[in-house]
């Protein structure tokens, strides 16, 4: 820690805006005229972080860092990036699926950077459709839907309580059971579920958002 602090307090670049997690980059890309990029790749895990110099190379470029503050690693950066730190003390990574939830980190980010009004507009477009879902049951591999359920009353039944990289569940052992989601990361191709975008992995943001809402039209039976 002590050898990255000092190689960012030899930065003399401040013109990036530094988001933890690619999903949030991409709503900014979409969201803003940021110049936006994300410490984390697509792909990657938030829940195995791991430094190297190609993130200590944009650390030192940025001028501001937003994250969710949902993992230990985040809350560790706070102590040695030298620009602006904005945490947005979010629960689970997973914010980005519920339109609602974006729009609350927007608007607070609205204090920070300039973020287009349209949209707003198609966030609140999305979230009176993603009201229907409220009752809708199923299934999940693991706990994933943590602000779907908070923000639009649907019921996830987590098959395992750990995330998918420390799981013992294999998604084969689901088969049989109705209404099962799992994330587009998952590998069993064999098993037949409602699969969502839990990662938004190669596809936009609104896409993706998009997306989902037909999954779960087709898995909550409304229009």
């Amino acid at each position: 820690m002590l050898v990255l602090s000092f190689l960012l307090s030899l930065s003399l670049s401040f013109s990036l805006t530094l988001t933890s997690t690619p999903q949030l980059a991409k709503i900014l890309r979409e969201c803003s005229k940021e110049d936006v990029s994300s410490l984390l790749k697509e792909g990657e895990s938030i829940h195995l972080f791991k430094m190297n110099l190609t993130k200590v190379k944009k650390l030192s470029k940025a001028r501001l860092l937003i994250i969710l503050g949902s993992e230990p690693w985040e809350r560790e950066l706070i102590k040695i990036f030298k620009g602006k730190v904005i945490n947005l003390k979010l629960k689970d990574s997973h914010f980005f699926l519920s339109p609602k939830r974006v729009k609350i980190v927007l608007k607070f980010l609205k204090n920070y950077i300039k973020i287009n009004e349209n949209c707003f507009k198609k966030l609140n477009k999305l979230d009176k459709i993603y009201k229907k879902l409220e009752g809708c049951k199923f299934y999940t591999y693991h706990r994933m839907l943590y602000y779907l359920v908070k923000d639009y009353g649907v019921y996830e039944v987590p098959l395992s309580f750990g995330h998918s990289e420390f799981s013992g569940i294999r998604p084969s052992s689901l088969k049989g059971a109705k209404f099962v989601v799992v994330s587009e990361i998952s590998g069993e191709k064999a098993l037949k579920a409602f699969r969502i975008r839990t990662h938004f992995i190669g596809i936009g943001f609104f896409k993706g958002l998009e997306e989902n809402l037909r999954t779960l039209r087709r898995l909550c039976s409304f229009k």
